[in-house]
């Protein structure tokens, strides 16, 4: 396995080049997807955040926890040989075990901090997947990955715990392009799949192709192709969320010390105004 980012791994910025660009496109992806379910969890009422989910024993405020401290974790890999060994070693003696502990900080924070735990750790890992250079493989609790592939499973669990979450809340999936990231990490994951289970990878080439909204069509794995049309996509990223709503409905105790790193604040987007619809039996408590 691949050591962690260290050194001039670390000070390679990335700049120029088709490489750079589809990284950036994926991490605006990657802020999108984080944008859209911050929008469904900022307008969410206190008690849905103990909302248990479609995931046996986790609630709403599970998910978000685990998010939370995937992030911190990525980002030590990225940043921090010494600290990420340490949480590989201990997930190595029992990961399900880990996995569950890590939960419970956030069970005892309010759900705006916790969301704002995550929202930092989830903003401090893209700013240090830029930095990482095109060639390094990027260790994690099982095989190390590229940068583009580290960004992707970040998209895909960020994916698949909002989905769990809007399950739970009873509300309705919002299918994206962002999808084919996860799409095209899976295919070209297949033979690793079958490697690590001690089974023969398949030969025969194995092509998915997908159909976004708009009717825009995507092709992974053998003979890709790009996609047929590129019309105008409407932006959601994590950068543009609305300051007002944050400082006026949350007093998050991170926020000072935003400031003062002189880190981007959100913005306001027309994206985030207005609340997320919540069930009526969330709603005679809070209003």
């Amino acid at each position: 396995m691949a050591g962690p980012v260290t050194g001039n791994a670390m000070s390679a910025r990335a700049t120029g080049g088709p490489k750079s660009v589809e990284l950036e496109a994926l991490l605006r992806d990657l802020g999108d997807e984080t944008g859209y379910l911050m929008g469904l969890l900022l307008a969410l009422p206190t008690p849905a955040w103990d909302t248990p989910t479609p995931a046996e024993g986790w609630t709403v405020r599970d998910q978000v926890s685990h998010l939370a401290f995937s992030d911190n974790a990525a980002h030590h890999a990225i940043t921090d040989e010494r600290r990420f060994e340490q949480l590989r070693a201990e997930a190595l003696l029992d990961l399900a075990e880990f996995i569950e502990r890590a939960n419970i900080p956030g069970r005892r924070l309010p759900g705006n901090e916790l969301l704002g735990q995550f929202l930092r750790a989830r903003m401090e890992l893209i700013e240090s997947l830029r930095s990482v250079a095109p060639q390094v493989r990027i260790p994690w609790f099982g095989p190390a990955m590229s940068v583009a592939s580290f960004a992707t499973a970040r998209l895909m669990e960020t994916w698949a715990h909002g989905q769990d979450i809007i399950d739970a809340l009873g509300l309705s999936p919002v299918a994206t392009d962002r999808l084919r990231h996860i799409a095209d990490l899976g295919v070209r994951t297949l033979p690793n799949s079958f490697r690590v289970r001690g089974r023969p990878v398949p030969t025969a080439p194995v092509r998915v192709e997908l159909t976004g909204p708009h009717e825009r069509g995507y092709g992974v794995g053998a003979h890709r192709r790009r996609r047929t049309t590129s019309p105008a996509r409407r932006s959601t990223s994590v950068s543009s969320l609305r300051s007002d709503a944050i400082s006026s409905t949350h007093a998050w105790p991170w926020w000072a010390t935003w400031r003062r790193n002189g880190w981007q604040l959100p913005k306001p987007s027309p994206a985030h105004r207005g609340r997320v619809d919540v069930p009526a039996s969330f709603q005679s408590e809070n209003g």
